[in-house]
């Protein structure tokens, strides 16, 4: 059946041309060129994907990610055909030999090594003796290997043995990124003290120190000719040299600037890349986009956005008719929960809604934001009163929790400590501010003005507070003064308590910790009562609503299903989703969980099926695992289905596929009552 696609949150890593110049890769993304649509997104890294590498055929793309391992992938299926899992670090780049059976990935550990394109099995490894080996590239005629790395020094080896043929050792800087010239005879380095050189490969004498931008540069890119070079700086600008009148000149100046975005405020660029015919020049900017330029006239073609969708919160009504989520346009959506169709969409907020809560009735909603304001909705009519931050005030930067009466707010900032608000008035009026915790608590080497609160929760009755802490210190707190109740001690200091809940009865205490575990306590003691171990960090912990589940979600995206009777793992639902909010439908059965694009999930964790719910600009669409969906209004781009590298549209595949089928707004897609 075909796979659904979801516009991402960020076009993010390096940028790699297909060898026929018709597709273009942009991190996990594949798109069409020239359209500037993308075709497929790829699903299996469960971290950013730092470089990109399409074999010399075309038929294999190779990944690499901040997940610390490489996948190759068929470009015509879109799946994975090896996972290379090397060292256990982060691998930042990656560059297939011109004959295309041998991979080189470099490494933080300060290694390049090499394995097999069809198996993944290692052939060699390359110590360099740097830091992060930040790049790597093949020569034309694969001989040769070089590096760029954090230090100021990129390498050049034999590709065959390993043996060191030179370090160019001149930069100033970090080396970012490392490319040959068509012909070998030059290789261009990228510099963090926001110059690139040309080195000659036959003397390795530096050749062109090429100077103008104004930040850090990140990337160069040949033309297919050799006779261009592009490069790509912090300062948001691609600048475009002629290869042989900047070694002649030992530098000169750029032959043309590409700028990306508004002059006054331009993002940085993190790649640039030239298409193997010429034809077009890709910049990769750090607002999550791609920009395609024709070399011929040097117009813009496309630029290949992102959905703005990110994320963040979710919550459920009392009555658990209704969902809210948080997206990234600033916007809320109240979807019923039994038909999965969006009712509403409240606007107002001018940054990211952080923090959602219904009211006890479920007819209101509160959502608090980032842009330093906490709204009361009334969900029927559209219209909220608004409570701000007093002016001169910093720490309002990052809500964390709203009290169950929605009277007191928690935020935390990096500026400042943690603080609760009386958010009873148009006005916030600081309560108290959440003081560190006790010196004795701290180890040698913390300072305890290092802590930030990474997360809070109330207790249901709002008498306790909890606190997470980034120096692994949770503790409780009196709600009402902000004095302590208990000191939760047992997770491994240093490591972060990223979440933080308490049970419906609000006698147990459930902090989610980086150290791999979930801890339960007793709220009114702090007395350990339990441990659950799970595969990776955890970042978000939610109770069910009858207490009997609690949900971990952790850092290699699998959601853990804890059964609290028989302290068992009854399900681990694995998901290539980057969350940042879950909660619990009433019933046990159904976990809500907030996604990086924007979208949100409605898991069946007894079956490991999910029901996605997609906001759209001007609609919504609901997506069951049967392969039905549900779409009000247009999709703007940001949903279709994909066949190997064909794109459809929705409603295109309706008549020729059929498990896909378009379904009436009314029809339910889950069972009522919710069990």
């Amino acid at each position: 059946m075909p796979d659904v696609m979801v516009l991402p949150s960020s076009l993010t890593g390096r940028l790699a041309f297909a060898p026929d110049s018709a597709l273009l890769a942009a991190g996990d993304a594949i798109i069409g060129v020239p359209s500037g649509r993308i075709v497929r997104v790829l699903r299996g890294h469960l971290s950013s994907v730092t470089g990109v590498a399409f074999s010399p055929d075309g038929a294999l793309l190779a990944t690499s990610s901040w997940d610390q391992t490489v996948r190759v992938w068929a470009v015509a299926k879109g799946v994975a055909r090896a996972v290379i899992a090397g060292p256990d670090d982060p691998a930042r780049d990656v560059a297939f030999a011109p004959g295309g059976s041998v991979l080189a990935v470099g490494w933080d550990d300060a290694t390049v090594r090499l394995y097999g394109a069809d198996d993944g099995a290692e052939r060699a490894v390359f110590a360099t003796g740097q830091g992060d080996v930040t790049a790597v590239a093949f020569s034309p005629d694969g001989t040769l290997l070089a590096t760029g790395s954090w230090p100021h020094t990129a390498q050049v080896r034999d590709a065959a043995t390993g043996t060191l043929r030179a370090a160019l050792a001149d930069h100033e800087g970090a080396v970012a990124d490392v490319a040959f010239s068509p012909r070998g005879n030059l290789i261009a380095t990228a510099s963090h003290d926001g110059t690139a050189r040309l080195w000659d490969t036959v003397t390795w004498a530096c050749r062109a120190t090429l100077t103008g931008h104004e930040s850090e540069v990140q990337a160069v890119a040949f033309a297919p000719g050799g006779h261009l070079l592009a490069t790509a700086s912090d300062d948001g600008t691609v600048r475009v040299w002629e290869s042989a009148a900047a070694v002649d000149a030992d530098g000169g100046r750029a032959s043309r600037v590409l700028g990306v975005g508004d002059p006054a405020d331009r993002p940085g660029l993190s790649d640039v890349a030239f298409a193997p015919d010429g034809s077009s020049l890709a910049a990769a900017s750090a607002d999550g986009t791609v920009r395609i330029w024709d070399t011929a006239t040097w117009t813009l073609r496309a630029i290949v956005g992102r959905s703005d969708g990110y994320g963040l919160a979710v919550a459920v009504s009392p009555d658990g008719t209704r969902l809210a989520t948080a997206c990234g346009d600033r916007t809320v959506r109240i979807w019923d929960v039994t038909t999965g169709t969006a009712r509403a969409v409240l606007a107002g907020h001018q940054d990211t809604v952080e923090v959602l809560a219904f009211t006890p009735d479920s007819t209101g909603l509160v959502s608090a934001s980032a842009d330093r304001t906490m709204r009361r909705w009334d969900i029927a009519a559209a219209t909220a009163s608004v409570t701000t931050a007093p002016e001169g005030t910093g720490d309002w930067d990052d809500p964390k929790a709203l009290s169950p009466d929605a009277t007191r707010l928690v935020t935390a900032g990096f500026n400042g400590p943690g603080r609760v608000w009386d958010v009873t008035a148009s006005v916030g009026r600081t309560l108290f501010e959440i003081a560190a915790p006790p010196a004795a608590d701290w180890g040698e080497w913390e300072d305890e003005g290092d802590e930030l609160i990474t997360a809070a929760a109330f207790s249901p009755d709002g008498h306790l507070l909890a606190i997470g802490s980034s120096t692994g210190h949770p503790r409780i707190l009196d709600a009402a003064t902000g004095a302590l109740r208990t000191r939760l001690t047992g997770h491994d200091p240093g490591w972060s308590i990223d979440d933080v809940a308490f049970s419906p009865d609000g006698t147990v205490c459930a902090t989610g910790s980086l150290d791999w575990t979930t801890r339960l306590w007793d709220a009114a003691t702090g007395a350990l009562r339990v441990t659950l171990t799970c595969e990776s960090g955890i970042l978000l912990v939610a109770f069910s609503a009858g207490g009997t589940l609690l949900a971990a979600v952790c850092q290699d995206r699998s959601i853990w299903i804890w059964d609290l009777a028989t302290r068992a793992a009854r399900a681990v639902l694995k998901t290539t989703d980057f969350m940042s909010s879950a909660a619990f439908l009433p019933g046990d059965r159904y976990l809500v969980t907030s996604v990086a694009d924007g979208t949100a999930r409605v898991w069946d964790v007894s079956t490991g099926s999910a029901v996605m719910l997609v906001a759209l600009p001007a609609g919504y669409a609901t997506l069951l695992p049967d392969g039905s969906y549900k779409l009000s209004g247009d999709s703007h781009g940001r949903l279709w289905w994909a066949e190997g590298l064909d794109r459809f549209e929705p409603g295109e595949l309706d008549s020729r596929r059929a498990r896909i089928r378009r379904l009436p707004a009314d029809a339910p897609v889950l069972p009522v009552p919710l069990s």
